[in-house]
């Protein structure tokens, strides 16, 4: 006959004692707590409080004798070396066992060391139901495009105190996983949405799957399974099914097209069952061994040593998303939050797409210096993106320019830029009103395909993307940063272990709410008229004052015109932007076209043709730069730690979006292994 000693008299103490009275072939020897069982369970069962009064009751324990720990994890390496201690050497333990490496290798360790009996409760291995939906996979192993499988229930205060998601469902979520051969040990989860109360988890591969433990919902417990990228499941597996006392599941069921099937087996009588054959020296093949967990348990780390390192970036832009990729290239889990319903909408779209070289600006060394060094990893990285086939050409005006010819030819020279002096063809220019044209080889980008193509990249990684999501509120609590958003008009919140703020026209608004310093900047509120003009694959700028230039719309036939005093509607300084009137205002037929009329007007003493020019609609963003900056116009790129885990990324420029994502990578990488 077993002995059991069941260890832990809280719920699930006594709703196991409870199964093991119906065995006739096992006897409860006693109940080890730390407190007095409350439940009338165990009132004929003898009842101590450590293993050393175990053992002065009943002496060293035999084999027969098997103890059943059902204590709480942070715990369970404590009371499980306290009864090794007193000769016990058979044993069921709960999940999760660890969650961590040191903890699951000392497990291990004690198991080889005393030549431990070791087996892992878990009530869902032994289930008709699991085995039910892995005959459907099995038969529709090709079709399956999706499953879903999520496990809720509202926890009291005092429950979430001793659990959080990863420790209360989770476990059970990763276990039945592994039994359907949905993950592997070397699967990699993607952390979508982490906080004490909640995870979320993904992988992908061949069948996306997607998992939620959550402890602050309603009462949930159900697994979908999806065919053929259908957006209604033809599955759906009810974990909940029947709840016994204290809400023990009693008989889950299944749905298969429209069909109920109810699995009327107790799930945890049938792993007594199994378990109790072991000890009496029945077959290991039967029983979940510690041998045979190792896998979800190594799993569950993983999850548990991601969600610790999730890096969060504000902002779906260019900067926000190359950062995200090489964070994840990294090994980091990363969530964006973009408030916008797609990435790239505001100034990573919303330019002339230079892959600035430092023509630009003949009155700042600096930026022509950063530009310089970002313009080759910028091509590389956007290659089928960059227009190669563009004639692109600067011109220096005879009057009115901040940069005399002279001057700009010298820049260039000791700058290393290269040029050609030379009129742009095709174009109608009044030569006499230019003191210099010069034809170099700056390239430009596709907007559209750079989205497209990063979209490609997020889908591959360890990325989590966020869209129609806007950050509402921040807080750090423990050394972590705490994120409020609201999705499609839900609250949630995630919780990260070093942020970015990469939102550029909301910088301010995003360091506000953790009460940080906030920086003065000058905002512009920019049209940019996309017009179609009679030349092809030609750019040109006059400059350097207030004039004008018209370049390529990425692969199109488009041009994007810009006017340093038309295209800027409105101008404020402050540390928000204070328009008087929003894009609503301008963004109207008449007012587009009478200020396309404007444009018009202006040009046409310099670039004939204007006749043949189409308008055709216009873009609209809120550019942000440093105040008082006419005299050298510089566009610096600036990254910030602002409090120990929380970057700030600004710069005007696109092109150094790759050496930023790699340098704020370093930083993060470096701070997060020096906190982990």
């Amino acid at each position: 006959m077993t002995h059991i000693t069941i260890v832990g008299s809280g719920a699930y103490g006594t709703k196991i004692a409870e199964k093991y009275k119906r065995f006739n072939d096992v006897k409860i020897r006693a109940v080890i707590s730390r407190s007095k069982p409350r439940s009338d369970v165990f009132f004929d069962i003898p009842f101590m409080i450590s293993a050393i009064e175990w053992k002065s009751n009943f002496g060293a324990p035999s084999k027969n004798d098997v103890f059943d720990i059902c204590v709480h994890q942070n715990i369970l390496i404590g009371v499980l070396s306290s009864l090794i201690h007193i000769g016990a050497r058979n044993f069921i333990l709960p999940k999760p066992i660890a969650l961590n490496k040191e903890e699951l290798d000392h497990i291990q360790k004690l198991t080889l060391q005393y030549k431990l009996k070791v087996l892992i409760a878990s009530q869902w291995h032994y289930s008709d139901l699991v085995k039910k939906i892995a005959e459907f996979l099995e038969n529709n192993r090709h079709k399956t495009s999706q499953i879903e499988i999520v496990f809720s229930r509202l926890f009291d205060s005092n429950r979430k105190s001793l659990y959080s998601a990863q420790t209360a469902f989770l476990p059970h979520i990763i276990q039945i996983l592994h039994d359907l051969k949905l993950i592997k040990n070397n699967s990699y989860p993607t952390i979508e949405c982490v906080s004490n109360e909640k995870i979320k988890i993904r992988y992908t591969g061949n069948k996306l799957i997607r998992a939620e433990s959550n402890i602050a919902g309603d009462r949930s417990a159900s697994l979908k399974i999806f065919l053929n990228k259908k957006v209604e499941p033809i599955l759906v597996a009810d974990f909940s099914g029947v709840f016994g006392p204290n809400g023990f599941i009693m008989f889950p069921k299944v749905t298969i097209k429209g069909k109920n099937i109810e699995i009327k087996k107790d799930v945890l009588e049938a792993m007594i069952k199994k378990n109790i054959s072991f000890f009496e020296g029945g077959s290991k093949s039967a029983v979940l061994t510690l041998d045979k967990y190792l896998p979800v348990a190594r799993q569950i780390i993983r999850i548990a040593d991601a969600s610790k390192q999730v890096v969060g970036i504000i902002g779906g832009g260019l900067f926000g998303i190359m950062a995200a990729l090489e964070m994840s290239k990294r090994g980091f889990s990363v969530i964006i939050f973009e408030k916008e319903k797609e990435i790239m909408t505001g100034a990573s779209l919303v330019n002339h797409t230079r892959i600035h070289m430092g023509y630009h600006y003949p009155r700042d060394k600096k930026t022509v210096i950063q530009s310089l060094r970002s313009k080759d990893p910028f091509e590389k990285f956007f290659d089928g993106s960059v227009v190669r086939k563009i004639r692109n050409y600067y011109m220096v005006a005879k009057e009115g320019s901040m940069t005399s010819h002279n001057k700009f030819l010298s820049f260039c020279k000791k700058m290393k830029l290269p040029y050609k002096v030379s009129w742009p063809s095709g174009l109608k220019i009044l030569k006499e009103r230019i003191a210099i044209s010069t034809r170099v080889p700056e390239t430009i980008f596709d907007a559209n395909n750079a989205r497209s193509f990063l979209l490609k990249k997020i889908s591959q990684e360890n990325i989590t993307l966020l869209t129609n999501s806007q950050v509402v509120d921040l807080d750090k609590k423990n050394g972590r940063f705490i994120v409020n958003y609201s999705s499609e008009e839900k609250k949630e919140t995630a919780e990260c272990a070093a942020l970015v703020n990469a939102t550029y026209g909301a910088i301010n608004n995003i360091n506000d709410m953790l009460k940080l310093p906030l920086q003065t900047f000058q905002y512009e509120l920019c049209e940019l008229p996309i017009v179609r003009v009679p030349w092809r694959g030609l750019g040109w700028m006059i400059m350097d004052g207030p004039f004008f230039s018209a370049m390529p719309f990425g692969y199109s036939r488009n041009h994007l015109f810009y006017d340093v005093e038309l295209s800027v509607l409105e101008r404020t300084v402050g540390k928000f932007p204070s328009f008087k009137f929003g894009v609503d205002h301008y963004n109207t037929q008449k007012g587009r076209v009478e200020r396309f009329n404007k444009y018009k007007e202006k040009w046409r003493p310099w670039v004939q043709g204007s006749n043949n020019w189409q308008y055709i609609s216009s873009m609209y963003v809120t550019r942000v730069v440093l105040p008082n900056t006419e005299k050298t116009d510089t566009r610096p790129t600036i990254i910030k730690e602002l409090i120990p885990g929380f970057w700030q990324v600004f710069s005007g420029k696109i092109a150094t979006s790759v050496p930023v994502a790699e340098e704020i990578s370093n930083k993060i990488d470096k701070f997060l292994r020096r906190k982990g």
